[in-house]
Order: C-alpha cells, then structure tokens, then sequence
C-alpha cells in the first residue's frame, strides 16, 4: 500500500506532462486542422464554377453601364470595402457586424471615390433574416453617407428610369 502511494505523485506528474505535451502538440499542429495542410492539396475539391451574377444582376448591371459610361460599376463588392471602421478597442466588433455582406452595385468615380450603391431586392428580400441584413446594409452606408438605391427585380428600371433615379450626371 506504501509503494502505490507513493507512485500516485509520479503518476500524476507524467499525466500533467502527457496532457500539456498534448497540447503543445495541438498548437504545433493548428494550421493542419483548419485546412492548411500541405496534404490538403492531394484532397479532391468539391468546387465547380458558378456565375457571378444572376440573369436579374447581369441585365441591371448591363443597364448600369450603358446609362453611367463615364463611371465604373463593380459588382458584388464586400461592404467592408466601402466603408471604413474606427481603429479603437471595438474595431473587431464593428467588423464582425458587416462581415460577409456583399452589395449588388456600386458606382464610383474616375478616382474611385464612391458615389452610389445599388440593390437589387427579389421576392427572399421579404424573409425576416433578409429584411434585418437589409436594415443593417441600410443603416451602415447612411452611416458612411453613401445613398443606397433599391430596386425591385421584377421591376427593373430602363435605362433613361436608372438615369433619372440615380441622377448621377
């Protein structure tokens, strides 16, 4: 009984030492499982091309450019792109809450300087998470100053409505 309590200390030693050579181990390793590897490449990738605009976007961003040929119009451009975030104790903050949104359109200047963004809302901008990433967008470029232009798909503006709405000549 004497010797199993006294092996019960270098037992508990080699464990503390098995569970931090562990996880030095797994902070080594860091990069491999989030899918960095270099034996990731071997990996078949499931990806296949898509479009870069739906028929909707393409006809509007077609339209864009022929009302607006002075101007530059990008598509799908991350709203984090546009605006810009304090550099303070909350800057993460702040740039997780537009992370990942995406804007439809927008027009720029010959210096790229923003002029305008436009959105294209189709029948999914009436679901509630969409109507909430809508605000948000909403509140974000009226924040930054930059005028926001919505328009429905299924009621594209021609050509001389986009001039005329957007008023940017």
């Amino acid at each position: 009984m004497k010797i199993i309590s006294s092996l019960v200390p270098i037992f508990l030693v080699l464990g503390i030492g098995l569970i931090a050579l562990r996880m030095f181990s797994d902070f080594l390793n860091k990069d491999e499982k989030k899918g960095s590897s270099i034996h990731d490449i071997d990996d078949v990738f499931p990806y296949f091309k898509v479009n870069l605009l739906s028929e909707a976007e393409l006809k509007c961003y077609k339209n864009l450019v022929k009302a607006f040929p002075e101007f530059s119009v990008f598509a799908q451009v991350q709203l984090s792109q546009i605006v810009g975030i304090p550099k303070n104790d909350r800057f993460m903050y702040w740039l997780n809450r537009i992370n990942r949104m995406s804007l439809d359109f927008v027009i720029s200047d010959s210096k790229a300087s923003v002029l305008c963004v436009i959105e294209l809302d189709d029948p999914t901008h009436g679901r509630k998470d969409r109507v909430v990433a809508d605000l948000k967008k909403d509140k974000v470029l009226e924040s930054a100053g930059i005028p926001l232009h919505r328009f429905r798909v299924e009621n594209l503006p021609t050509i001389p409505e986009m001039k005329k709405a957007l008023a940017l000549t």
